[in-house]
């Protein structure tokens, strides 16, 4: 997830900002329209995924920290790092159905939606770093611990 994220971040990015130039070329269009409807939802699954990835990794984490007896901070590593990018996520998926509901709204695009694109890059490199630590954080507990092994007794 730590390659995967920069380029998915990238390419919404891209998406959005496609949408905002299409908004400023052509007022009432249905590509123009199609392309930021595109373009918020890509955001919000990119947010949604990254949702999936920091809890699912917590949940490893957690079990990582009770099977071998790891510190607590560990732990709470983890949750910080969920925690911290709930606020970008939240914020991002709002921002990204404000930009959805300027298909109405067709006067307030530039200044609305160019503030929208911007706000939604910054989410975007702030849940890179987040990952990017959830990442190292998953990391350092595969080479302190090794390979975890599990035995069957019978």
């Amino acid at each position: 997830m730590r390659r995967i994220f920069p380029i998915l971040a990238t390419l919404v990015s891209l998406l959005l900002m496609a949408g905002f130039y299409s908004g400023l070329i052509r007022r009432v269009d249905d590509l123009g329209q199609g392309v930021r409807l595109a373009a918020a939802a890509a955001a919000m699954a990119v947010h949604a995924v990254t949702f999936a990835y920091l809890w699912l990794t917590g949940r490893r984490v957690v079990s990582m920290v009770g099977l071998l007896g790891l510190p607590g901070w560990v732990n709470a590593q983890s949750d910080k790092n969920r925690r911290k990018a709930l606020l970008f996520q939240v914020s991002g998926s709002v921002v990204a159905m404000c930009g959805v509901g300027l298909l109405a709204l067709e006067w307030w695009h530039p200044i609305v939606l160019g503030s929208s694109v911007s706000f939604q890059v910054g989410l975007f490199i702030g849940e890179a770093m987040i990952v990017a630590n959830q990442s190292r954080l998953l990391d350092d507990l595969a080479h302190v611990t090794g390979p975890v092994q599990v035995f069957e007794g019978s």
